[in-house]
């Protein structure tokens, strides 16, 4: 049975009557029921506030990476890289753009040299360290989550919920399932970019040294407005949550390889063997021609003669295609350039990829023999200037440092052995 209203309540609710003025009440008197529906209307005007705080549109950023060379050693490089994920799809595809991008980073800071022995296989790109690596997420799964992070990464010690209370009721914390889920999946990212880099970067052409010192991943849910990233305002939230950073350095490092002959052989071609002496007081005589042997296969006879019968015009033996100044005691050199038949028989004879040079000494005999002075020596025992070509470039210019010895009939000395896969 409905209550009577008292003179009291009738009174007020005929002036809430009398004061309405074009459909809406001045000062209008709401029953029990009618609270209780505009309750229901505001909260619900809530929510899809609420639900208005993600409407962005996003797109994820591509990876960044920036390196940097070393000045104190040409093959090695510090790297920084920042990867973002998005809400769903495949990590492993954003791994392998992250270590496509970094080779191509690093090819930008190599020479020719360099690009084609890394194209060959005989140097590899390998990650020595890592100083850090971060995994991060954004403050959503299943719901806003509080962040362990400000959005610049700042710490963040309380007062979260202030700064967003249009989530405040419905954010989730520490004990949350979802929370700990969250942070796990931030660790992982860092945690499962090594494992990829362990398994498949090789087929990206960077490897992670076995040695590499690496911290443990470090992992981070960043303020992104209670967000995922492609959801999130970004004017307010600049960062992404779903990211990684990983910092560390890359080095060059020859690869241990054994080559076979018909690899040797292609490392071979358009290579050339100059034999020769670059005047620095050691060498003024007449007793200087050599037989010169790669693998102990013959390429050629140096004249490197550079005293007065040579400066006469008395010993012209082997001196086609010899370059010279003239001088006593000047400068002598000739270049063999190796032939097809020539290279196939050096490859064959070469043990892992390596070719061996060698040089033997005319016998005194010869010299008493084609010499008008009649004079007798000893073919000169200090080792000549030595130049290795391939491909038109020079790969190695020095004196090696063999022991000959001086006598009658001198014996063949190894006096340089490379492999010339490794000096292209």
């Amino acid at each position: 049975m409905k209550r009577k209203l008292t003179i009291n309540e009738e009174l007020n609710r005929m002036k809430g009557l009398m004061s309405y003025e074009n459909g809406q009440h001045k000062n209008p008197i709401i029953s029990e029921q009618e609270t209780t529906t505009e309750d229901l209307r505001t909260k619900n005007i809530l929510k899809e506030e609420e639900v208005d705080n993600c409407t962005g549109n996003n797109e994820i950023d591509n990876v960044k990476v920036t390196v940097d060379t070393n000045p104190k050693n040409k093959n090695r490089y510090s790297f920084r890289i920042t990867a973002f994920f998005p809400s769903t799809g495949s990590s492993d595809k954003i791994y392998g753009d992250t270590l496509k991008t970094l080779k191509e980073q690093i090819f930008s800071n190599l020479d020719d040299t360099q690009k084609e022995k890394i194209k060959r296989g005989f140097l590899s790109i390998s990650i020595m360290n890592i100083s850090h690596i971060i995994g991060m997420a954004s403050n959503y799964l299943n719901g806003p989550l509080v962040p362990t992070n400000w959005n610049n990464r700042s710490n963040i010690s309380g007062g979260y919920e202030e700064t967003v209370p249009k989530i405040k009721d419905k954010l989730k914390d520490k004990e949350s399932s979802d929370w700990k889920k969250n942070l796990g999946y931030a660790k992982n990212r860092g945690n499962n970019f090594l494992k990829w880099v362990n398994t498949s970067g090789v087929k990206e052409g960077i490897t992670l040294n076995p040695n590499a010192k690496i911290p443990e991943a470090k992992a981070l849910i960043l303020d992104t407005g209670g967000c995922v990233d492609e959801k999130r305002d970004i004017t307010k939230y600049k960062n992404p949550g779903q990211n990684l950073l990983v910092i560390g350095a890359i080095q060059l490092k020859p690869i241990k390889k054994e080559f076979t002959p018909e690899e040797t052989e292609e490392c071979l071609k358009g290579g050339s063997i100059s034999i020769g002496y670059e005047p620095d007081g050691t060498h003024i005589c007449d007793f200087a021609i050599f037989n010169v042997y790669a693998n102990n296969v013959p390429i050629g006879v140096a004249n490197l003669n550079n005293g007065d019968e040579d400066v006469a015009g008395n010993i012209t033996d082997y001196t086609k295609n010899r370059k010279s100044d003239g001088e006593k005691g000047g400068k002598r050199s000739i270049e063999f350039v190796l032939n097809d038949d020539q290279i196939t028989k050096i490859a064959k004879n070469s043990k892992d990829g390596r070719v061996s040079l060698s040089i033997k000494g005319f016998p005194s005999a010869w010299y008493i023999e084609n010499r008008e002075d009649g004079l007798k020596g000893n073919t000169h025992s200090d080792t000549p200037t030595v130049v290795v070509k391939l491909n038109g470039k020079v790969r190695y210019s020095k004196k090696p440092q063999a022991k000959m010895q001086r006598t009658d009939n001198p014996k063949k000395t190894v006096i340089y052995t490379f492999s010339p896969c490794h000096l292209i």
